[in-house]
């Protein structure tokens, strides 16, 4: 794996576009993606589907960002034992269904500043892609802390289920853009693009434990697709599983790999590690 390098020189022409400086990012710093949020048309029936895949931990808070009234119910749920996390929250009139936002680490923030990045909210930790994806700042690896995390209540006839999939960690995280070299100027000061493994209708850059990807599509932001690593699954199996789930799985010629589509229509990929 081979990491793309770019002059300050370079970086000043090609920020020019969207107004940012040409400073470059700092090598010493290592972001973590700490999570993403997604806004699900029915939370209760959001967090049934992903238990049932992947019996995942979780935690009910109240807020959980920014743009969330302080007294909406945000669910945080732990897939696998990764860095990377996963918040459904109701949508309301800041946030429609679909991605609210992505988060790195708060050390993101010196590299916002060093750069003159524009805040989309003053006096937050948040900034916006030159697509509108939403990025937010935040201290890391709330799962790691000491406080308390009760699971909230589920029906029986799910907490007895056996999750389909053994899952191991959240491995990537695609989101849309319209102008693949525009936005991965915008990335590369945050993490290290990895060249030469991805399509050409994309870009990744490698953050500890997790994968950001930039996928080409048109011109309507948000999320592509993120991507979960398992244990070793049978594929007939999980496609009878899903389906009593109600779901349908797709690219079933593809060994060690489903994808699907969660309720509100976002793209799932399940991979086997």
């Amino acid at each position: 794996m081979s990491v793309e390098g770019i002059t300050r020189r370079q970086l000043a022409g090609l920020f020019a576009a969207f107004g940012v400086s040409s400073q470059a990012r700092a090598d010493v710093l290592q972001l973590e993606l700490d999570h993403f949020k997604l806004r699900v048309s029915d939370l209760d029936r959001s967090v049934i589907f992903y238990y049932s895949l992947f019996g995942s931990p979780m935690t009910e808070l109240q807020g959980g960002s920014y743009l969330t009234p302080p007294d909406m119910r945000a669910m945080f749920m732990m897939i696998g034992s990764g860095k990377t996390y996963m918040i459904l929250s109701p949508p309301d009139s800041k946030a429609p269904v679909g991605l609210e936002h992505v988060s790195m680490d708060l050390a993101g923030m010196r590299i916002v500043a060093r750069n003159s990045i524009p805040l989309a909210f003053p006096d937050q930790s948040y900034v916006r892609d030159p697509d509108g994806n939403l990025i937010e700042f935040v201290n890391p690896g709330y799962w790691w802390t000491p406080i308390r995390k009760p699971m909230p209540p589920l029906p029986p006839d799910v907490t007895n289920r056996k999750p389909v999939f053994e899952a191991l960690a959240i491995q990537r995280i695609a989101l849309r853009v319209s102008d693949l070299q525009r936005a991965a100027d915008f990335y590369r000061l945050f993490g290290d693009e990895v060249s030469g493994a991805a399509p050409k209708d994309r870009r990744s850059f490698a953050f500890p434990g997790a994968i950001l990807d930039l996928v080409s599509g048109g011109s309507a932001p948000g999320l592509d697709s993120f991507t979960v690593a398992v244990r070793s699954f049978d594929a007939a199996s999980a496609r009878l599983a899903l389906g009593k789930l109600g779901s349908k799985a797709t690219d079933e010629n593809q060994p060690g790999r489903v994808s699907l589509r969660d309720p509100d229509g976002n793209r799932l990929e399940v991979v086997s590690a």
